[in-house]
């Protein structure tokens, strides 16, 4: 029980600290276009696609063979 106690207020502390002692990652605001996250969104849907169609492919051509 000792533990979880020293747990709770640790939590509770460092939810209530305004400023953090730890340094923050950077925020990166470098934003793609519309366009560009679109097309790359549907690079990926491309990729997957032709992953699947191969991997059912490969599937068909072994049940063929066997």
């Amino acid at each position: 029980m000792g533990k979880q106690i020293k747990k709770f207020i640790i939590g509770m502390g460092s939810s209530m600290e305004v400023f953090p002692s730890s340094p923050q990652p950077p925020i990166d605001f470098s934003h793609k276009s519309d366009k560009e996250n679109l097309a790359q969104d549907w690079e990926r849907v491309g990729s997957y696609m032709f992953t699947a169609i191969g991997t059912v492919d490969e599937e068909q051509a072994k049940r063929i063979l066997s």
